[in-house]
């Protein structure tokens, strides 16, 4: 949060770990993509960077990537 920076100007950066150690280029998007994740236990950090280049505070959330059963089926046919 920020008392000088409204929440539509804020530029976000992110990263996964256990896919990425460094942090993404700031953007304005609400969104991270990544493709091709190998199964497994990951790590998404988010912080918020205000007008001035203050950097909140990472905020994480873990992640389990697990195989698509869907795959298994195509394979039987």
């Amino acid at each position: 949060m920020s008392f000088r920076t409204p929440a539509a100007d804020m530029l976000y950066r992110c990263r996964l770990l256990g896919h990425e150690d460094d942090w993404r280029p700031a953007t304005h998007e609400h969104r991270a993509v990544y493709n091709d994740l190998q199964t497994g236990d990951y790590t998404f950090q988010v912080r918020t960077v205000d007008r001035d280049l203050n950097y909140s505070e990472p905020v994480e959330v873990e992640v389990q990537v697990v195989p698509d059963p869907r795959d298994a089926r195509i394979e039987e046919l």
